[in-house]
């Protein structure tokens, strides 16, 4: 059974006081606001245009309207995921229905989301939001649950630096000079790729690796969670969907890339020293070493190996959770609703 009226507007409200009236998403909407208001339709369009009409890119000021205008948008698709798990009702309400049409169709606004950068959930949030297309699907108390798992999934993969680094890469983003290639770069080398996980000062391409490694554990996560959902088609793929705008850059830019970066991972663990190194840097205990408890060469030496092999049977299932969720059919059963009325 669905979640009552009551209940899903309860949740509706919730996520629009946590996604949309703080943070990057307010300031994302304060600026589109502000461009309406003031008719500056060219200055919008120019804010975003796509980075390669722009000489020089996207810097500054402009570049952090753009990423607040980027959260707007990531809460009208997370609408819809929400709305495929019945967490929120089928109608968003009035308030935010005229928002979002007046976002979505405004002129400067749509070649953004359908030609810049295609985002098909944007265009089934405007659906949604015109009344064109309503998912009236019967959903379960489970799938309410596991839309709590997939936006609390979210959360992290948006508070965790490392990640967002690497997404912003592969988003075209320039960091300090270094791109996605100097990120591929590293990752297809053995030793490249343990310096850069186990040293303390790390160049950005370097974070970004770190961003990688952790990116592709998030996969699992994700995996988990589609798995979860396989009794609901619709829920699954909004869920893929969602995240469908970086899956779909990862299949066509870096398929090849994780099979010989994993291969590497695999090597790098294989060097002395190298996992403590690698978990102590993930868990930040850098500033500790005094205060840990001294433990014998051959405890240490213990310890290492359990790791190793944890870490390579963990690979072995990362291998998979990749082939699994780097599939493009996943989107399929939403796009076919929205598309073949």
């Amino acid at each position: 059974m669905e979640a009552t009226l009551d209940i899903q507007e309860r949740n509706l409200h919730s996520l629009t006081s946590e996604f949309h009236n703080r943070g990057k998403a307010a300031r994302g909407l304060k600026t589109i606001r502000s461009h309406i208001k003031r008719g500056k339709m060219k200055a919008l369009a120019n804010l975003l245009d796509h980075h390669d009409n722009v000489e020089g890119g996207y810097w500054g000021e402009e570049l952090i309207q753009r990423f607040e205008i980027d959260a707007l948008l990531e809460f009208y698709s997370l609408l819809v995921v929400a709305r495929a798990a019945g967490y929120i009702p089928a109608v968003f309400g009035r308030r935010l229905n005229e928002e979002i049409k007046t976002v979505l169709t405004y002129e400067s606004v749509i070649p953004y989301y359908t030609k810049h950068y295609p985002y098909k959930m944007l265009t089934y949030a405007l659906l949604y939001a015109q009344g064109k297309r309503i998912n009236t699907t019967q959903t379960s108390i489970g799938d309410t649950a596991i839309f709590n798992g997939f936006a609390a999934l979210s959360r992290a993969l948006k508070k965790d630096e490392d990640m967002e680094r690497f997404m912003g890469m592969l988003d075209h983003v320039w960091y300090d000079g270094y791109e996605i290639s100097d990120v591929i770069k590293i990752l297809s080398n053995a030793n490249a790729l343990s310096q850069a996980l186990t040293t303390k000062n790390k160049t950005e391409a370097e974070i970004a690796v770190m961003g990688f490694v952790k990116y592709s554990a998030f996969l699992g996560q994700l995996r988990l969670l589609m798995e979860a959902a396989r009794h609901n088609p619709m829920l699954q793929s909004a869920m893929w969907l969602f995240h469908g705008y970086y899956l779909d850059r990862l299949h066509k830019k870096m398929s090849r890339v994780f099979a010989g970066a994993l291969k590497n991972l695999e090597k790098g663990m294989a060097k002395p020293g190298v996992i403590k190194q690698m978990t102590d840097e993930i868990a930040n205990h850098h500033e500790n070493k005094q205060r840990k408890k001294k433990t014998s060469s051959k405890t240490k030496l213990l310890e290492e190996k359990v790791l190793k092999a944890a870490i390579k049977d963990s690979l072995k299932q990362t291998r998979a959770d990749v082939a699994y969720v780097l599939n493009p059919k996943w989107g399929t059963p939403l796009k076919k609703f929205f598309e073949h009325a």
